[in-house]
């Protein structure tokens, strides 16, 4: 059965960022002064993407409802809302760049929903599927910072201005090509798309072990982080979670999750229908109320 009650993984704890010798301090990102994401041209002529979800749309759609809606619980402020797998709550603004949109991040995004089908076919995990789960639970985990903490643009010191012109920086960006730009800056959503690759190269080196849980008697819901708690979602009667052996847990620890769920949340949690999902509301409670 899982450790819910704490951290999964990696002996004592996962700390998200740690895998270079950083520490993600999450109590800052969610107080911190978020900065506002540069804004493409009018009309966005290169098709840039702007709203980046932070969990991939098709993993969300997985707890659509028959209506194509998922079953939200803002956290702040407080309400009750349906939203599709597209809505703009999901994403983060422009807070990587267009090479890791469009590339390894695609990559690890698309190998994680090949296992995901599997797992929903067969309930069994290949050999192959260990590190793919790794790389994917890193890749939520740091956009997920990304989106409540971005990264600043920063000026590159002796460096000329390779491009002199949004509209020429916008082009190279849809070619997935790093530049310095107007006034000698290399943007922060390109420094994050860097970092955010060097550390999911690193975390893959560990070698965790993931099992497939299935709910009993109620269903999973989903927080916005699992901040460090080594769980993803599949549907909503199934996740994955490190050190954990492939079982079907009773409804009292389906509960303690989803405790867990809420209470590691920072801004959301949803589900396919939040009434089936024991410990939700009791959690909510007791967060909004202390």
């Amino acid at each position: 059965m899982g450790d819910w009650d704490g951290t999964v993984g990696m002996g004592e704890s996962v700390t998200v960022g740690a895998v270079d010798g950083q520490t993600v301090d999450w109590e800052r990102m969610t107080a911190a002064k978020r900065l506002k994401p540069e804004p493409t041209q009018p009309g966005n002529p290169h098709c840039l993407t702007i709203n980046q979800h932070v969990l991939p749309k098709a993993s969300i759609e997985r707890f659509s409802g028959s209506d194509r809606l998922v079953d939200i619980r803002l956290l702040r402020p407080s309400k009750r809302i349906r939203k599709p797998p597209s809505d703009a709550i999901f994403c983060a603004q422009r807070a990587w760049d267009q090479r890791a949109e469009q590339g390894y991040m695609r990559k690890i995004e698309d190998a994680f929903q090949e296992v995901a089908d599997r797992i929903v076919t067969t309930g069994v995990l290949a050999e192959g599927d260990h590190r793919k789960l790794t790389q994917f639970w890193f890749l939520w985990q740091f956009r997920a910072g990304l989106k409540e903490n971005p990264v600043e643009d920063v000026k590159v010191p002796g460096v000329p201005a390779l491009v002199q012109t949004k509209d020429a920086q916008e082009r190279f960006e849809r070619m997935r090509v790093l530049t310095v730009g107007v006034n000698g800056m290399f943007s922060g959503r390109s420094m994050a798309g860097i970092q955010t690759q060097a550390k999911i190269a690193a975390a893959s080196r560990e070698k965790f072990r993931w099992g497939v849980v299935r709910a009993s008697g109620g269903e999973f819901a989903v927080p916005d982080t699992f901040r460090n708690l080594m769980v993803l979602p599949v549907t909503p009667e199934l996740c994955v979670a490190v050190d954990c052996p492939d079982c079907t847990i009773p409804h009292a620890e389906l509960s303690r999750l989803n405790e867990r769920a809420v209470g590691l949340a920072s801004r959301y949690v949803f589900a396919r229908n939040l009434d089936c999902c024991p410990g939700v509301w009791a959690e909510i409670t007791s967060r909004l109320s202390s």
